[in-house]
């Protein structure tokens, strides 16, 4: 014969509840909740809204710029305005210096010595330390 405490156990085994509740988790809603919203409460709800905080409510149409027919790398000297003399935002100037780099280096063979040295030569670098031996690459 079972004890009571070994029945309540048996109860709330996992296998006989089948899947837990809490188990999968909670979805919360998809859409805003409305707490910050006017007529939540019954007496809100009674009043209704004033037209002034209905219209702070709401926000202005923002259209978007219209686009140019061409660009203006395209468009002759003569048809530009002052418009073309602003300072581009700091964001284009930082990608087309990235996009177009100048790099100037020296080729060296696999066995580390300059692609100009003959043959069979030893390239002496005297008392110079590894850093000052590396290959320099200079952005022009």
């Amino acid at each position: 014969m079972s004890t009571p405490r070994e029945e309540v156990s048996e109860e709330l085994d996992e296998d006989r509840l089948g899947v837990d509740p809490l188990e999968e988790g909670v979805e919360p809603p998809e859409h805003w909740s409305g707490v910050d919203q006017h007529g939540t409460t019954p007496n809100e709800q009674r009043e209704g809204e004033t037209l002034d905080e209905r219209l702070a409510e709401e926000r202005p149409d923002v259209e978007p710029e219209p686009v140019p027919e061409r660009p203006r790398a395209a468009t002759p000297d003569s048809e530009l305005d002052e418009t073309i003399d602003d300072e581009p935002p700091a964001e284009a100037e930082e990608s087309v210096a990235e996009e177009n780099p100048v790099l100037v280096s020296e080729d060296v063979e696999p066995g580390g010595l300059s692609a100009s040295t003959r043959d069979g030569e030893v390239a002496s670098y005297g008392s110079q330390a590894p850093e000052e031996r590396a290959e320099r690459v200079e952005r022009w």
